[in-house]
């Protein structure tokens, strides 16, 4: 996966060369981008569609699944276009189309719902998507939900209040609540519903699994009860 600007003695026509309004905010942009796959291609046999292999994007700093398939190219018109080959906030592969003109520019795009994998050249009367009208637009994410730990002890996070420990998640899951002695921080929740309450009692009804704890406190009448 890479972002591509080709050079110009490596492309068939001149503005595929050319940067873009869209390129500077593609690249600046840390909050959207590509994790895995999304690669454009053409079809085996060239016709009016792009093949796209499944794959993971951050749109605005939320993960989002999408999977393979192909995405329609309309044909060209007369004079050439630039499209953009996307992929939403619902995981649905798009195509934001630019407009037709002597000098061909990128549509508006918006980064906060839209994830950018390719850029596809249309010549003017063009009916057929070739590999080399096709340049790369996914700018790689780094994979921030996976971590490589060498044991399950592993410190994942740890923090610090003053000069003692706040509490601990270890590779594993293990999790604890530091100061006087570690205490699980489920624990150290539980523990603290238990003094606030003189009485648990667990029930089924309609609703299902109910949980009902009786106070040691009055509770002021402007106060729900959750």
């Amino acid at each position: 996966m890479k972002y591509s600007v080709p050079n110009a003695p490596n492309v068939l026509y001149l503005d595929q060369a050319e940067p873009d309004d869209f390129d500077y905010q593609a690249l600046g942009n840390r909050r959207t981008g590509i994790m895995s796959g999304g690669d454009v291609t053409a079809l085996g046999t060239p016709g009016g569609s792009v093949q796209v292999s499944a794959g993971t994007a951050i749109i605005a700093d939320v993960p989002i699944s999408f999977n393979g398939g192909t995405v329609s190219v309309a044909d060209g018109g007369g004079t050439p276009r630039f499209d953009i080959i996307a992929v939403d906030v619902d995981g649905v592969l798009v195509n934001k189309a630019g407009e037709s003109s002597t000098n061909a520019m990128f549509a508006e795009f918006d980064f906060t719902t839209l994830a950018p994998l390719a850029s596809v050249y249309v010549p003017a009367g063009s009916t057929t998507v070739l590999g080399s009208h096709i340049s790369s637009k996914s700018t790689a994410m780094p994979n921030r939900f996976h971590r490589r730990y060498s044991g399950a002890n592993s410190i994942f996070m740890y923090s610090e209040v003053g000069t003692s420990a706040g509490f601990r998640i270890l590779a594993s899951g293990e999790h604890w609540w530091s100061g006087t002695g570690a205490t699980s921080i489920l624990k150290r929740l539980t523990g603290g519903i238990m003094e606030w309450a003189t009485s648990m009692l667990m029930r089924n009804d309609a609703h299902g699994t109910v949980l009902a704890l009786k106070s040691t406190h009055s509770i002021p009448t402007q106060q729900k009860i959750l």
